[in-house]
């Protein structure tokens, strides 16, 4: 296996979109067998596995198993429990919405589908805690979604949808043996209207 290549010899555009969801990223190599996870919006469909973001699968079952609690206690209480797609928005700091500040656009995001994949073949990544991210509420409100410090989050540069030529869903299929997708429950914090 070849060594990662350090941070500072990513094109520049990667390293920015790395740096702005991870601190202290870490390189490392991914190798098979191994099962990644990603949450993302049912609109993109399959689509959503061209991105460079993903977890393990014990960190998966981290979200999962925080869901599981906040469901059982709700019930417990007669209150409603938080969502497995709010726990992962949550745990990987997913704002409702992204704003892409170079196009001045904002995007409204569902986290409501789930893709499951085993890795193919080696691949550089980096890894890392979450960095916080922050969005303004449609009534002038700062929200802060602040990553679960147990939940490590993956980069994987060749992933990016900043490299020229953009991967495509053919390529990303090359390195991950992508599952049929699959729907997840989630409850929006608050109304974007």
């Amino acid at each position: 296996m070849s060594i990662p290549s350090p941070l500072a010899a990513l094109p520049k555009k990667v390293r920015e979109d790395l740096t702005k969801g991870l601190s202290s990223a870490t390189p490392t190599q991914l190798a098979p067998p191994l099962r990644l996870y990603r949450f993302t919006d049912s609109a993109k469909g399959i689509q959503g596995a061209v991105s460079p973001w993903w977890m393990l699968e014990e960190d998966y079952l981290r979200i999962v198993t925080a869901s599981e609690l906040s469901e059982r206690r709700a019930r417990e209480t007669g209150n409603r429990g938080l969502s497995l797609g709010t726990f992962a928005r949550i745990a990987v700091a997913i704002p409702q919405e992204w704003q892409n500040l170079e196009e001045g656009t904002r995007t409204r995001t569902s986290v409501d589908l789930l893709l499951q994949a085993s890795l193919r073949t080696p691949v550089e990544a980096y890894v890392g805690r979450g960095r916080k991210q922050r969005e303004v509420s449609p009534n002038g409100i700062e929200v802060v979604w602040g990553a679960f410090s147990k939940v490590t989050q993956i980069y994987i540069p060749s992933f990016s949808q900043e490299n020229t030529p953009r991967p495509s869903l053919q390529d990303i299929e090359r390195v991950l043996a992508l599952e049929a997708p699959r729907q997840v429950r989630s409850t929006p914090l608050y109304d974007g209207t």
